[in-house]
C-alpha cells in the first residue's frame, strides 16, 4: 500500500506540473490537463478509502487469530482439569474461530490482490504522463495529448470504485449474517478427534 501511494504522489506530481506548463507550450486534445489532475486526485482518495478498509480487515483478522489463541488454550485448560464439558464447549468454539480466521484471510488476500492490480495500472499512466512529458520537451510543436490519458485515469477510478464496493458488500454482508444467524455447531467426530490428540499431547508432558 505504501508502494501504491508513492507512485499515487508521483503521478499526481506529473499531472499537475504537466497541465501547469501545458497552456504555454502544447496543444491539448480531448479533455484537459485540470481534468486529469482532478481525476488523479480523485483516484488518491479511492486508494485512502480501500487503504482504510484493508486496516479494518486487518484489524478483524488480528482479532480472530487473538480467539482462536484463546480458544486454544482454553481447551488445553479444561482437558487438563478433566471438564470434559468445557473442553468439548472450547473445541467448538476453536473450530468455529478457525473458520471465520479463514475466511477473513481469504477477504483480506483478496482485497489486496485488487490493489495490487491498482499499482501495477498506476505504474502504467505513470509512465504514459512521463512519455507525454518527453513529447512536450521535443519542442514547441509537440502536442501533448492529456485526453488519453485523463480517460485512462477516469476509467481506472470507476473500475476500482466498483471492484472494491463488490467486495466490500460481499464482506459486509456475510458480516451481517454471522450476528444474526447462530454458527452451525462442528461436527462431532471433528471435537472427539481433536480432543482425543489433546488428552495425548498433554499427557506426554
Amino acid at each position: 500500500m505504501n508502494d501504491l501511494l508513492n507512485k499515487l504522489n508521483v503521478l499526481l506530481r506529473s499531472t499537475l506540473t504537466s497541465s501547469g506548463d501545458s497552456a504555454k507550450s502544447s496543444k491539448l486534445s480531448g479533455r484537459g490537463g485540470a481534468d486529469l489532475g482532478r481525476d488523479a486526485l480523485l483516484l488518491r482518495q479511492r486508494v485512502n478509502e480501500a487503504i482504510q478498509y484493508e486496516n479494518q480487515l486487518q484489524a478483524r483478522l488480528r482479532t480472530l487469530e487473538s480467539e482462536v489463541t484463546h480458544w486454544d488454550e482454553a481447551a488445553d485448560i479444561a482437558v487438563g482439569k478433566g471438564d470434559e464439558a468445557a473442553a468439548r464447549y472450547a473445541v467448538e468454539q476453536l473450530t468455529l474461530a478457525k473458520q471465520r480466521a479463514t475466511i477473513a484471510e481469504s477477504d483480506l488476500r483478496q482485497h489486496q490482490r485488487v490493489t495490487e492490480e491498482l499499482l501495477l495500472r498506476v505504474n502504467e499512466l505513470e509512465a504514459a504522463v512521463a512519455d507525454a512529458g518527453l513529447s512536450k520537451d521535443q519542442g514547441p510543436e509537440a502536442s501533448l495529448d492529456f485526453g488519453v490519458v485523463a480517460d485512462q485515469v477516469n476509467s481506472l477510478v470507476n473500475q476500482f470504485r466498483e471492484r472494491v464496493s463488490e467486495l466490500q458488500s460481499t464482506i459486509q454482508a456475510r458480516e451481517v449474517s454471522e450476528t444474526t444467524s447462530p454458527p452451525a455447531t462442528p461436527p462431532e467426530v471433528e471435537v472427539d478427534d481433536d480432543l482425543a490428540n489433546r488428552r495425548d499431547r498433554l499427557s506426554k508432558k
